[in-house]
């Protein structure tokens, strides 16, 4: 099982938000380069990155940060954030990113997913799948559709989709364990599918049952900042 820890930076700093509200913000620190040098010490390949500045405003990508995190370290970054165009899947890619995440704009335009899946490969591609009961939301968890995870995934599977990010929206931030029962029902409809679980992990306990799942990966945020865990007993669990 992949660990993946996240760093959400929002302004230059590293942030978590609870349920992806962004009046309900924690600031972690100033050094988002710092901080995944940090990871790197104990043990992980790879990060999550959010750039919330950029999805909020597409005119304010923090892509020099990912860059000297990619030139200061051997790390694989996973990164995504209000990506909607070609341009912006290109220039990540470019600097050395090894996965793009694409969330509410593969619900928004799926003709351009499809092609996108077909151009970079599947393996440089992340569908983020944010969930209200098994519904997916999107526009920054703002808006819950009627569109089932399990529909939007199966669309995608027939164009080579391999790696799939599902985070229950009512356990994000909250620490209140991931959603097993969910995770269960994706891996049984999708047994080939690489599945990272996000959201409400808690626990050295939590990881143990994910990764007993054969769970592909998993995103970890808040308990990591808050002790919960350290990363490295984290990583330890994982492998």
């Amino acid at each position: 099982m992949i660990l993946y820890p996240a760093i959400d930076i929002l302004d230059g700093s590293c942030v978590r938000l609870c349920k992806g509200n962004f009046d309900q913000k924690t600031i972690y620190g100033d050094d988002p380069l710092q901080m995944a040098q940090s990871f790197e010490l104990k043990g992980v390949d790879w990060l999550h990155i959010v750039d919330l500045s950029g999805a909020k405003d597409a005119q304010n990508r923090q892509i020099d940060i990912l860059r000297s995190i990619l030139s200061s370290s051997a790390l694989n970054i996973q990164t995504g954030g209000g990506i909607r165009t070609h341009e912006d899947i290109f220039s990540l890619l470019n600097i050395g990113v090894k996965r793009v995440i694409l969330g509410s704009i593969a619900v928004k335009d799926r003709t351009f997913v499809k092609n996108i899946l077909n151009e970079f490969g599947a393996d440089s591609i992340t569908l983020a799948v944010d969930v209200v009961n098994e519904n997916v939301a999107v526009s920054g968890w703002s808006e819950t559709t009627s569109i089932s995870l399990f529909e939007l995934i199966e669309e995608y599977f027939s164009y080579g989709l391999v790696h799939v990010l599902c985070t229950d929206i009512e356990r994000d931030g909250t620490m209140s364990g991931p959603n097993i029962d969910l995770y269960k029902k994706i891996q049984k409809k999708f047994p080939h599918l690489l599945l990272q679980a996000s959201g409400g992990v808690s626990s050295l306990n939590d990881l143990k049952l994910l990764n007993d799942m054969n769970i592909a990966g998993v995103v970890i945020g808040k308990a990591l900042y808050e002790g919960a865990f350290t990363l490295s007993e984290a990583v330890e669990v994982a492998s």
